[in-house]
């Protein structure tokens, strides 16, 4: 604020710090009050909320935080406000000069800018205006009120502006705000946080920006050279900066790329880890992966010492491809971004590096030998080396296992061997694989590692007649390996050393390798024994099979069988797989060197061929072997057939491997493989060089030749036997067996000619209980479908179309032993000792029951499961063509659609699953296929819903569930009735899981329709809610479930929300239902309160009090106001009889008190359509007046205040009439209680009509304003009250009232005379008292008459309770009206007055005497009647009886158990009449005469013997008896002796006793009445001037009694006494 609208708002006279905080505080209220706009108000909260007076900051505060969610803070107006409140008034020079000094605003005090900026903060307008935003990040930082977090919030902003803007925007002040970051983290190094802050900054400027950061690399270098000298919080900030740099440099061009490349290498290798990491990061986010420099950084990080940079590396290294990579892919070179660096080049650089590494400091020394790496740095090295040799040839590198390995060696052969002819362009192709050996060399010489030879052994064999020579000279090397601890190692080692001693030397010197192999076979330790074993192996087969023949002698080769061969019976399972793979490696050469045998025989020396034979089917079958033993074993079975056509046991060996049935799968798949390549023979794949042919090729080629061999005989055992076994492992066997057959030689003319038969094979095999029967079956049929012809093809269509929808298979024969469940799917045999899974223990079993139909139930079990796994099989089979076959299909789609959308939700897993590789095989686009086939699919669903098979209804559900979501379903409204009406009796289904998925249906379905039930759907929302609603309302509302009923309901709720005007036309129906439900949806906890706090009134008050504020508070209640706003006069015409058949049957507080709130909320809404029908609903809600709940009578009674506003005056008279019928004729407590809480409802909210009719209304509650005056059972404390306010709001006062409705008034009080109820008596005499009381003597003589009439017939009557209220009426009548009772002749008589109430005083009823004896007195006084002859017979009777006397005689009174409480009502009776007499005392001097010494005995002996009570009476009637005694007159001389002798006479027995009661030091309240007493008889004696009367005696005593009052305890009793005392001297 200027300095200029400072004074403008204070003006002359400042306000005090005291006024200006409850002005700003007055000020931020009303901001908040909803009167201006959030966008007007914010700023100005801002302001106060800064404020340094705590009641305002506070106040704003919470005002603005109601307000910050729903003002648009990108809106510029707000905006550019608080940048104005920021700034302040900042103008130009020229400018500045015209604006007046006091006008200009100063820039905001840090208070408000604190602020400020977190508003600023969460603004992207506020980023956009960057000149401002500029300003307020320098102001902050450099500004002179500046402070820390200010300058945090500044660099918070620079975030906000990177993330808001765009780089367009920000180039310009991009370097700006660089510069102000960089001087933050220069300038700043106290402040740890803040130069955090400004290192992310920096990063997100660059990463928005790329140029600055390319423009100065220098920074980024600082940025590794902190790292090191940070705090722990800033390193992670400089790691982030970094990290957010990096991608700047991915787009540099050569020149300034290389000094990134210098960066990286100058940090991968710095002593800091964090320096390393950040390079080891940069290199990867800057360079591609052929970049060499990043590479080579890379596989340097891996030797790191630090296990996470070394793991970290080497995840970037293989990110490529994977340690796990799947099969090998072939790729596509012309690609641009490769994923590997060159072979060639990598070598180069690698070798480069490592020599300038050898002549540095970096070099490592293990041993004698200097290495330029560390270990864990070469191997990776010499990998990746090798991961770029394989990726050169074509094929993305695996080198997850040795298998992998080898698969991929024939392509890398070609280009190795392309290499070193130099075919390439580059002429350095030959040395770099001589590099590359030389470099593995180097690493192997100091560590062994088997994955590297590996690396070693799969280069020389791709090109071993060109490689293998090197290693001649280095068997010895060779043989280390070979004989190693390492399994794997030894493994490689012996195949490298076979292959070179095979191709590098001649006859005799493989004769004498040989001989020196097999000494070590049968003499040296495992490792020798397994190394040499293997070796001898492979230099046999190399020899065999190599194209240049080298003589050895026969006897050496077969020395070598023999002794491998025996190993086959060893017991170290090591040495059994290498005797295994040796042999097998011999027999794919050569046939083996063994004589033949016989394989009957029982010889064990495993000296002959067919020995051999026997050993490894006794190695197949055997349980003891393990699963590795035994697929060697049938490796090598099949090996001996492949070399010679001609091998003896071909055929045995084919039986055998048939007969032998594998569990394990992994054995099923070998036997598979070796079944095919034994049936094939020398066509067998196991003929080639595995390292230069694949698979592929040489089958392409062996199977061309016409050479005879076993597979068609393979073939039809397959077929005939086994894939129709009743046997279900033999049929998996079968299965795996007849794949691998179509898979491997599927070109085969056997196979070929076999096709139509496979392939009904395959499909039997789907309907299979096992599931990867099912899934091999389905693989072999894609493969069937893609060998086959067109005819074919069709064929298998449309017999898996049959499978699918039918779920029909292929008949299979049932025998005794055919297995119809799995084991254990159906429980124990009876017997125990057994599983019910065949034909027969099926059948067994119905007998043993005795119920030989239960096997029909069996069967049909057995045929259910059949058909399910048949249609998932049928899937496995499906989704492998599917694709293949789309175009076929096309026809069948509307068929294939629906129901195979369905089982995509088949409760079995695996079905769901199978139906989904399907779905997804035939359909490209989802969403578009059920677009397309909508009607279809929902039809299907629909016609499935109630499916006698469980399984199908739950897959209903859950289809129908996703088909409901995420689409548009205009055209299908017509079935929205159709799916509520079906879902909603599934929801009530039999099995559980079925309920939950039609439950979670419901609410999509209900969302769905909520949705589309809007006006802004036009037609469509019409016709939905027209459709839907009916239904909800019929089935769900008044369903008997009740959690389909809680679902209904809550979905009704919904819809109304949503629907607005749609609702109109079924409000009557709609609301109805809803306040129905507000009892049906209450918590049965509620109601068994209820019902057991029915003993308490005000807890059950207080209890249904809070049901009804949660009744109201309900969604229902809700959307039942809601419904109100769309009545009118059409509606009301149908929705006001069904609210009264409601009001009047409804059950449930809930219902009951929303039938009251739905009709005030009608009286509010639509006031002029409902007086038509206000008489209907008066006249039923006046039903709800006898309700038994007070809280329902309550409510009922505020409705019918409110309806009155709407009713007509006939209406109106009828209600009223009604109500004081009610209240005068019946004598129910709690319907007069619901007649008060009624006319309180209309005097509070109609006071117009209780006005216009006050005649019929007002006098009724002046009658009723007096209920309480009398304890009766069942009155409410708070009636009283109720009535009260209605009198007092609706008359101008109570006298004024009065004499308005006085007519009116008598009439009521009249008529509650003569009523039969003495409570109503009672009532009436009360009002009449009050009428009198209020009147003060201006009744006129007609309703005197009437009244006093009235009261004189009721006393008339007998005792009741109640009664003393006539007593107490008649007294305020002749008390106030004693003028008109004098003068009026048509009055009663006064002695008819008195006469009936000494009558009453006659009464024994002692609470009743008293008041009539206090009536009697009253009257007598008043009325100056001398009765006291008549009225002391009644009381001296009384008052001389003996209290204790009476008691003693009373003690078998049965009215008095209690004999204190008489005797406290004897001495009330005594303490009235004593106070009675005095008033009844008459001013008549016969009188007078007569009683005055009797009287005065009877008050002065009663005076010191009776309680304290009794003797205030008692001093009061003494004062009476003084007042009117004519003795204390002034009279005649002549009468003072006779009065001196009277005088004496009887206050010589007054003045005594009253003396005695001036010294009681108990009660004041005694003393003082005493003393009074005196004081009142001095003042008679000398006003008369008769002080003389005194004696002396008399005189003494009463100054001895004074003098010790003058020391009462009392001051004012003090003061008084001495007055009197000084009066009488």
């Amino acid at each position: 604020m200027s300095e200029y609208a400072l004074k403008r708002v204070t003006g002359e006279n400042p306000l005090s710090p005291e006024g200006l905080e409850k002005a700003k505080v007055g000020i931020v209220k009303l901001l908040g009050a909803d009167v201006f706009p959030e966008e007007d108000v914010v700023c100005h909260l801002v302001i106060a909320s800064s404020d340094t007076r705590h009641s305002v900051a506070g106040c704003a505060d919470m005002e603005l935080r109601k307000i910050s969610g729903s003002v648009n803070w990108n809106k510029p107006e707000v905006i550019l406000k608080l940048y104005g409140l920021f700034r302040g008034t900042l103008l130009s020079k020229e400018k500045e000069a015209v604006i007046n000094a006091e006008h200009k605003r100063t820039p905001a005090n840090t208070r408000i800018k604190l602020k400020i900026l977190p508003f600023l903060l969460k603004s992207r307008e506020a980023a956009n205006q960057l000149p401002y935003a500029i300003q307020v990040i320098f102001d902050c930082l450099y500004g002179t009120n500046t402070n820390l977090k200010l300058k945090s919030m500044a660099v918070q902003f620079v975030y906000h502006l990177c993330t808001s803007c765009t780089d367009i925007k920000m180039a310009p002040v991009g370097p700006v705000l660089l510069s102000g970051m960089t001087k933050v983290i220069a300038d700043l190094s106290e402040e740890s946080k803040l130069r955090g802050l400004a290192f992310v900054a920096v990063g997100r400027l660059c990463k928005l920006l790329p140029a600055l950061a390319v423009r100065d690399i220098a920074m980024v270098q600082s940025f590794f050279d902190l790292l090191p000298k940070e705090s722990n919080e800033n390193k992670l900030a400089i790691q982030e900066a970094i990290s957010l740099i990096a991608p700047a440099f991915k787009e540099l061009t050569a020149p300034s790329l290389f000094l990134v490349e210098a960066l990286v290498m100058s940090n991968i290798e710095a002593s800091e880890p964090l320096r390393r990491m950040m390079a080891l990061h940069f290199a990867d986010v800057v360079f591609l992966p052929n970049n060499l420099s990043s590479r080579y950084c890379m596989l340097l990080a891996t030797g790191d010492v630090s296990e996470e940079i070394r793991n970290e590396a080497l995840q970037l290294i293989h990110s490529a491809v994977g340690l796990n990579a799947t099969k090998p892919q072939i790729l596509d070179k012309s690609a641009d971004e490769k994923l590997f660096p060159s072979f060639v080049d990598m070598l180069s650089f690698i070798q480069t590096k490592a020599e300038s590494r050898l002549s540095s400091n970096a070099k490592v020394i293990v041993g004698t030998h200097t290495l330029p790496f560390n270990a864990a740095a070469f191997e990776q090295i010499i990998i990746y080396l090798h991961m770029c040799l394989m990726y050169g040839a074509g094929e993305l590198p695996d080198i997850e296992s040795a298998t992998s390995m080898k698969a991929q060696a024939p392509t890398m052969a070609v280009y190795v061997r392309q290499l070193l002819c130099n075919k390439e362009a580059d002429t350095a192709g030959e040395n770099a694989v001589h590099i590359y050996l030389l470099l593995i060399q180097q690493f192997l010489s100091t560590t062994r590692n088997s994955l590297v030879m590996m690396c070693l052994l799969e280069l020389v064999a791709v090109a071993c007649d060109q490689l293998a020579m090197q290693f001649v000279d280095k068997l010895d090397w060779l043989q280390n390996f070979m004989y190693s601890g390492q399994l794997e190692m030894r493994e490689h080692a012996a195949e490298l050393f076979g292959i070179v001693v095979a191709v590098g030397l001649n006859g005799p010197k493989i004769e004498h390798v040989l001989e020196k192999l097999v000494k070590n076979i049968k003499e040296k330790s495992l490792e020798i024994q397994h190394g040499s074993m293997l070796a001898v192996g492979y230099i046999l087969q190399k020899w065999a099979a190599s194209p240049v023949k080298k003589n050895i002698a026969l006897t050496h080769v077969q020395e070598a069988a023999k002794s491998i061969a025996v190993l086959l019976s060893s017991r170290n399972d090591v040495l059994v797989f290498a005797a295994c793979t040796s042999l097998g490696e011999l027999a794919r050469s050569l046939p083996l060197p063994l004589p033949p045998g016989e394989l009957d025989s029982k010889d064990s020396s495993l000296a002959t061929t067919a020995a051999v034979v026997n050993v490894l089917f006794a190695k197949l079958t055997s349980s003891q072997e393990s699963n590795a033993i035994k697929e060697k074993a049938i490796n090598t079975l099949a090996k001996l057939c492949v070399v010679d056509n001609s091998f003896p046991w071909r055929r045995q060996i084919l039986e055998k491997l048939l007969d032998s049935q594998p569990k394990q799968v992994e054995i099923n798949f070998a036997t598979g493989d070796a079944l095919m390549s034994a049936a094939l023979g020398s066509k067998s794949p196991y003929n080639r060089d595995v390292w230069t042919q694949t698979e592929k090729d040489y089958l392409t080629k062996s199977l061309s030749s016409e050479e005879s061999d076993y597979l068609p005989w393979l073939l039809e055992q397959l077929l005939k036997t086994y894939t129709i076994s009743s046997n279900p492992l033999v049929r998996q066997c079968a299965c795996v067996w007849l794949l691998t057959v179509v898979s491997k030689v599927g070109g085969h003319k056997a196979v070929s000619c076999q096709l139509p038969n496979i392939q009904t094979s395959f499909i039997g095999l789907l309907a299979d209980s096992d599931e990867l029967t099912q899934e091999i079956a389905s693989k072999g049929l894609g493969l069937v479908y893609d060998k086959g012809d067109e005819q074919t093809k069709q064929l298998l269509i449309n017999e898996l179309l049959n499978t699918l929808m039918t779920g029909r298979r292929k008949i299979q024969e049932v025998t005794g032993e055919t297995r119809i469940f799995e084991e254990g799917a159906l429980g124990k045999a009876v017997t125990g000792d057994g599983n019910l899974s065949t034909y027969k223990e099926l059948c067994g079993l119905a007998s043993h029951l005795n119920q030989p139909d239960l096997i029909y139930k069996f069967m049909h079990l057995a045929n259910h499961h059949a058909m399910w796994n048949s249609r998932k099989g049928a899937a496995f089979g499906f989704s492998i063509i599917a694709n293949q076959a789309r175009d076929q299909l096309e026809p069948h789609l509307s068929k294939i659609i629906p129901r195979l959308y369905r089982y995509q939700y088949d409760p079995n897993v695996k079905i769901q699953q199978a139906m989904t590789r399907v779905w997804n095989a035939l359909v490209p686009d989802s969403n578009k296929m059920v677009d397309t086939f909508m009607q279809e699919i929902l039809q299907d669903i629909i016609s499935n819903l109630t499916n006698n098979m469980w399984r199908t209804r739950e897959s209903c559900c859950l289809a129908l569930n996703d088909f409901l979501r995420g689409r548009p379903l205009d055209g299908v409204v017509k079935e929205l009735p159709t799916l509520w009406e079906i879902l909603l009796r599934v929801r009530d289904d039999i099995k559980e899981s079925v309920r939950i998925a039609a439950e979670i249906c419901l609410l999509t379905l209900a969302r769905v329709c909520t949705k589309m039930c809007d006006p802004n759907y036009g037609k469509v929302g019409i016709d939905a809610m027209q459709l839907v609603l009916p239904v909800i309302l019929q089935n769900g509302v008044r369903n008997t479930l009740p959690e389909i009923r809680s679902l209904s309901l809550s979905v009704l709720v919904k819809m109304s929300k949503n629907a607005g005007p749609l609702l109109k036309p079924h409000i009557a129906v709609l609301v109805t239902a809803l306040i129905e439900s507000l009892s049906e949806l209450e918590p049965q906890m509620a109601n068994y309160f209820s019902l057991h706090a029915a003993d308490s009134q005000d807890t059950l008050d207080k209890l249904d009090s809070a049901r009804l504020t949660a009744s109201k508070l309900s969604p229902m209640m809700e959307t039942i106001n809601l419904c109100v706003q769309y009545v009118d006069a059409e509606v009301l015409s149908e929705l006001v009889p069904r609210m009264c058949d409601l009001i009047r049957c409804g059950v449930g507080l809930g219902t009951k008190a929303g039938c009251a709130s739905f009709i005030i909320s009608l009286t509010v809404h639509t006031p002029q359509e409902l007086p038509p029908h206000a008489g209907k609903l008066l006249k039923a809600m006046l039903t709800g007046l006898t309700d038994r709940n007070a809280t329902v009578r309550k409510c009922y009674a505020q409705a019918i205040g409110h309806l009155v506003k709407c009713a007509k005056e006939a209406n109106v008279d009828k209600l009223f009439t009604k109500l004081k019928r009610w209240y005068m004729d019946k004598e129910d407590a709690c319907l007069r209680l619901a007649v008060a809480y009624s006319f309180q409802a209309i005097s509070r909210n109609a006071p117009d009509v209780i006005k216009t009719h006050a005649v019929q209304a007002l006098p009724l509650a002046f009658f009723a304003m007096h209920s309480t005056c009398h304890e009766t059972k069942g009155l409410s404390n708070d009636e009283q009250a109720i009535w009260e306010e209605v009198w007092r709001e609706s008359t101008p006062g109570t006298e004024g009232g009065i004499r308005l409705l006085l007519p009116e008034l008598v009439e009521i009080t009249k008529a509650g005379l003569d009523s039969n109820s003495w409570l109503v008596k009672a009532q009436a005499a009360a009002s009449m008292e009050t009428i009198a009381n209020k009147m003060m003597g201006n009744l006129d003589g007609s309703h005197l008459s009437l009244l006093l009439d009235a009261l004189l017939k009721g006393l008339a009557s007998r005792t009741w309770d109640g009664k003393d209220a006539l007593l107490k009426a008649v007294a305020a009548i002749c008390t106030n009206s004693k003028n008109h009772l004098a003068s009026e002749t048509d009055q009663p008589s006064v002695d008819l007055l008195l006469n009936a109430i000494l009558k009453e005083a006659r009464k024994e009823k002692l609470t009743y005497k008293i008041e009539a004896i206090k009536t009697a007195g009253i009257l007598l006084y008043e009325l100056q009647v001398d009765r006291f002859q008549e009225f002391s017979d009644i009381v001296f009777p009384i008052l001389q009886k003996d209290i204790t006397s009476s008691l003693q005689e009373s003690e078998s009174d049965e009215e008095w158990p209690n004999k204190k409480l008489k005797q406290t009502l004897q001495y009330d009776v005594q303490s009235v009449a004593y106070e009675a007499l005095g008033k009844a005392w008459p001013c008549v001097q016969e009188t007078q005469d007569k009683y005055q010494e009797d009287f005065s005995t009877l008050l002065a002996s009663r005076l010191t013997a009776t309680t304290w009570k009794v003797q205030l009476s008692l001093l009061r009637a003494i004062q009476g008896f003084i007042d009117r005694s004519l003795l204390l007159e002034r009279g005649d001389l002549k009468d003072i002796p006779y009065k001196q002798q009277v005088f004496t006479k009887v206050f010589s027995k007054i003045i005594p006793p009253i003396c005695q009661c001036l010294g009681i030091v108990w009660y004041t309240g005694v003393r003082t009445e005493a003393l009074a007493t005196l004081e009142k008889l001095v003042a008679r004696l000398s006003t008369a001037n008769q002080l003389s009367l005194l004696t002396v005696e008399l005189n003494s005593q009463l100054m001895e009694s004074l003098t010790v009052m003058a020391a009462d305890s009392q001051p004012e009793l003090q003061h008084r006494a001495a007055e009197l005392r000084q009066h009488l001297t």
